[in-house]
């Protein structure tokens, strides 16, 4: 029985390759211009709003799925922006001792 399914199931992939094979050659013949009797092949783009906007939703999707990647990204965002706090703390003062390191913060 595992046999016979076997047989079956090798000639359906075998059909299945052999048919998208023949649509794949058809098509490349349609382009480079050798087959002129198949309807033309149309390329149908939604206008840029539209596109932003299925962006927009699938990304909004990926986020409801998994908030983990925003949290730990906000959490070292906190982290880095809390230790460059503490180090330039001192960096309001106007002495010349802290001259060197406000230039390092501006460059």
């Amino acid at each position: 029985m595992i046999d016979a399914w076997n047989a079956y199931y090798e000639k359906a992939k075998l059909d299945e390759g052999s048919n998208q094979f023949g649509r794949y050659q058809a098509i490349q013949k349609q382009i480079a211009g050798e087959v002129t009797d198949l309807p033309p092949l149309e390329q149908k783009h939604l206008p840029f709003l539209p596109q932003v906007l299925v962006l927009l939703k699938r990304h909004g999707i990926l986020v409801y799925r998994d908030p983990i990647l925003y949290l730990g990204r906000g959490m070292a965002f906190l982290m880095a922006c809390t230790f460059f706090s503490i180090v330039y703390i001192n960096a309001r003062k106007r002495n010349q001792e802290q001259a060197i390191y406000k230039i390092f913060l501006f460059m």
